[in-house]
């Protein structure tokens, strides 16, 4: 017996999509880049452009370059 009914509110978190994930890693990446990590962010964005297309990469170019500037000022202080 299930206790959902017709108005029941699923109150599961939304998984997260692809284009959500590779964002994610890409601001990630980007952080590590400025502090600890040599590898630039450049190897998952040529991955995202080949796979997903040039708006994709734009997007995840953009994330990474947040994460950079997230993980640079945090070690400027």
């Amino acid at each position: 017996m299930s206790l959902k009914g017709a108005g029941a509110i699923d109150d599961r978190p939304e998984p997260i999509s692809a284009a959500q994930q590779t964002n994610i890693a890409a601001f990630v990446w980007g952080v590590a880049e400025a502090t600890l990590f040599f590898i630039v962010p450049d190897v998952l964005l040529s991955y995202i452009g080949l796979k997903q297309g040039p708006r994709a990469a734009a997007i995840a170019s953009v994330c990474a370059a947040l994460g950079a500037g997230l993980g640079g000022g945090s070690m400027y202080i």
